[in-house]
């Protein structure tokens, strides 16, 4: 199919093609990638209304374009590339927003592990690429085996019945923190990229089999490591 021209609302025109998946085409990606522009652009604006206007209190709220831009990346971050094509545009976005992130009007508010994955997704898709040579992967098998390690033990503790709300939820800070440090961990070489690739297959079997009171909250850290594992598929399917 050809593909299909499409005029943002800043009137720059963005080239999308015809899906190459239920749910990572690459129409959903530069979908995706073309909003976090728009909204970043509307984020960058609002302050500028704000400051033109006389209303520098108002920066000291959250307001909608700040909370669309937040949304518009955690979309990005939990979406796969699907292709080697997606891999392309999604490492040019990344440096775009990362070249750009020092102009956010609110950063004492941004998350440092959106500007972390940021990175570590870049050095994914670099794999992918090949265009990075490879370095140790001693980091990410060690991040793989904390992670099964505290989810293992968090599925053997008591549960919640038992332990009282406070206790039970203590337990979920474990694999929570060490489902972060893989988000966060580069693979290095594709030795970690396929290690990567099966735990986050394993995570995913794990969630489904247990307890929906085990895993609630859980699934917004598992769509990224998710994201990251069919990134990193392309690389071991090359």
């Amino acid at each position: 199919m050809q593909p299909i021209a499409h005029t943002t609302p800043n009137t720059l025109p963005v080239l999308v093609h015809a899906p190459a998946g239920p749910n990572h085409s690459p129409l959903a990606l530069r979908m995706a990638l073309a909003i976090h522009r728009n909204t970043w652009a509307t984020l960058l604006m609002g302050s500028a209304y704000f400051q033109a206007s006389n209303q520098p209190e108002r920066m000291k709220l959250k307001w909608p374009a700040e909370e669309a831009e937040d949304e518009a990346f955690d979309e990005v971050s939990c979406l796969p590339c699907g292709s080697r094509e997606g891999a392309a545009a999604m490492l040019a976005h990344l440096e775009w927003y990362l070249d750009a992130v020092s102009a956010h009007p609110t950063r004492h508010r941004l998350a440092p592990s959106d500007v972390t994955l940021a990175r570590v997704r870049m050095s994914d898709m670099r794999l992918v690429l090949g265009d990075v040579a490879p370095v140790s992967s001693a980091p990410i098998l060690a991040a793989i085996e904390a992670h099964r390690a505290a989810w293992l033990a968090y599925l053997a503790a008591p549960g919640r019945d038992v332990l009282g709300f406070d206790a039970w939820w203590a337990l979920r800070l474990p694999p929570d923190a060490a489902a972060d440090t893989v988000l966060a961990t580069p693979c290095g070489d594709r030795h970690g990229a396929a290690a990567l690739v099966a735990h986050v297959r394993w995570y995913a079997e794990e969630l489904e089999l247990a307890d929906e009171n085990m895993t609630g909250g859980l699934d917004y850290a598992a769509r990224r490591l998710q994201a990251r594992g069919a990134d990193l598929s392309l690389l071991l399917r090359g």
